[in-house]
């Protein structure tokens, strides 16, 4: 709870200075690449993690990998989390970041999965109904799982939309056991 309040306020004010500089958008794809390096990296997450790993050792770590791939914002900000000993909350920040870009942008990122590839004019009218119901330009993430046998599976935040075969047989299976 307190990381999450911690978090919240470093996204903010780092969201409020890239705005005002004018360099929101900048940040945010820094916000994405941190991300991904995180994502990517298990190693550089215990090291982030690790109160046995010396700050100085983190903030050179820090400055070896982003110090070319971010912006000066971005990279000053990473400085101060790591002097103020809150890197540890890095990945929270990005997520907060995220959200906040998003939500000023009027974005939602929805994953889609899908049984099989989807065809560019079936996808077009997919985010087409999508956009007109939640109002909001979509960020779509596309992906592939054959085990669903048909349908499409939409995850908006922490919400499902299950309309694959593979959950109506479930569906009906359960029915006819109970």
């Amino acid at each position: 709870m307190a990381n999450s309040r911690i978090a919240r306020r470093y996204a903010v004010a780092l969201h409020d200075s890239a705005v005002e500089a004018g360099t929101d958008e900048q940040v945010q794809e820094d916000m994405k690449a941190i991300h991904r390096i995180l994502q990517s990296s298990k190693e550089l997450r215990t090291v982030v993690k690790s109160p046995v790993i010396q700050h100085w050792k983190k903030k050179a770590a820090f400055k070896e990998i982003f110090e070319n791939s971010v912006s000066p914002m971005t990279a000053k900000f990473i400085d101060l989390l790591t002097d103020k000993g809150r890197e540890s909350s890095l990945e929270q920040i990005v997520t907060v970041f995220n959200e906040l870009y998003n939500g000023e942008k009027n974005l939602l990122p929805v994953e889609i999965t899908t049984a099989i590839t989807m065809d560019e004019d079936l996808r077009t009218k997919l985010l087409q109904n999508l956009e007109t119901r939640t109002g909001k330009t979509i960020i779509p993430t596309f992906s592939v799982n054959p085990d669903l046998k048909g349908g499409v599976v939409l995850k908006i935040g922490d919400m499902v939309m299950d309309g694959s075969l593979r959950h109506q047989l479930e569906k009906m299976y359960e029915e006819m056991v109970a």
